[in-house]
């Protein structure tokens, strides 16, 4: 780009559109809840997480990682009628991208199958609450910041991409910076409370 439910197994934490900085308190980002979020974010490249700290990071809750191979399989599926769409009407930028975008969200989808057959072969794994509200909000925060630099130099109509303009650049970087740092901190947070958790399983 990268948090995640008040009642474990669902995906009612939606809302009509993605939070930017004037929604400080709302983590839950594009209406897919806030442990799906946590793990797109955490999972950058795709395959980052082993399928036990992917299905940790979804509460270790079978129903909700369901939730998440189906919200991946239908934005795959959107990504590649969309690439169709571009590459008949001769836009082939547009399909190359659309098709990039198509696989990134069906390789997400098998990890979180991968993380549910891992689940399912370990009889009795507890629920795991959610426990990184404050560091989501951070990351949140970081990222629509990095949004609003982008949307600065789009304002002003400048020529390059917003990451070598000569305006706006630097601005980009510092915020990107900024972004990669809070998510390393919510990461250095997950993975304590994993291995915490798995060493109280094996106790």
């Amino acid at each position: 780009m990268s948090d995640p439910v008040p009642r474990l197994g669902t995906m009612n934490e939606e809302i009509d559109m993605p939070p930017g900085p004037d929604h400080p308190e709302d983590i839950t980002g594009y209406g897919v809840g806030k442990r799906h979020l946590m793990a797109m974010h955490l999972d950058q490249p795709i395959g980052t997480l082993t399928p036990a700290q992917v299905a940790f990071a979804l509460g270790n809750d079978p129903d909700l990682i369901m939730d998440s191979i189906d919200h991946e399989e239908e934005q795959s599926g959107m990504a590649a009628a969309d690439a169709a769409h571009a590459r008949r009407s001769g836009d082939e930028y547009a399909a190359e991208r659309d098709l990039a975008e198509s696989r990134s969200w069906a390789n997400s989808a098998q990890t979180k199958r991968e993380a549910l057959n891992w689940l399912t072969a370990q009889a009795g794994t507890p629920f795991v609450e959610f426990a990184f509200d404050n560091e989501m909000r951070a990351v949140r925060l970081a990222a629509w910041a990095v949004a609003d630099a982008y949307q600065a130099c789009f304002a002003d109509e400048c020529d390059e991409n917003p990451a070598d303009c000569p305006t706006h650049g630097g601005l980009v970087a510092a915020r990107k910076l900024a972004e990669e740092s809070e998510t390393d901190r919510l990461r250095s947070r997950f993975l304590d409370a994993f291995h915490a958790s798995a060493a109280k399983r094996t106790a």
